[in-house]
């Protein structure tokens, strides 16, 4: 930013570039500390949040979910991770995956169905729990 002011020392602009770099070195420092000062004083966790269930443990339909992405083309997978995960529109998802809103559209309509023909064949085997 501050190219057009620079002054030059003897001919040499190996001042101004120390001071430059010192000058980057201090805010990098003061942002550093600002930041550990701002973890310091957030609340400590709740002790009673634990590392989350067991491997085995999940709900039933969040297995099937997980191989019916698992099966599927990483051009899928990546139209589910941006639509219902990071929160794109359809439209933005597809265009970000390089096809046509149509195809994302149909893409993850297909999905959807077999994930819910995978979940109810998953149930019926279960004896019908949801």
């Amino acid at each position: 930013r501050g190219r057009d002011r620079v002054r030059f020392v003897d001919g040499s602009v190996l001042p101004w570039l120390f001071v430059t770099a010192q000058n980057v070195h201090r805010n990098a420092s003061r942002s550093r500390r600002r930041y550990r000062a701002m973890l310091a004083a957030l609340p400590a966790p709740a002790s009673g949040l634990g590392p989350g269930p067991e491997p085995g443990t999940l709900d039933p339909r969040a297995e099937v979910i997980s191989a019916a992405l698992a099966s599927t083309r990483g051009t899928d997978q990546d139209l589910v991770v941006l639509t219902a995960i990071e929160g794109y529109t359809v439209s933005e998802a597809a265009a970000v995956v390089g096809v046509s809103e149509p195809a994302a559209r149909m893409r993850l309509s297909r999905l959807r169905a077999s994930i819910r023909s995978a979940a109810s064949a998953a149930t019926s085997l279960e004896g019908g729990a949801p």
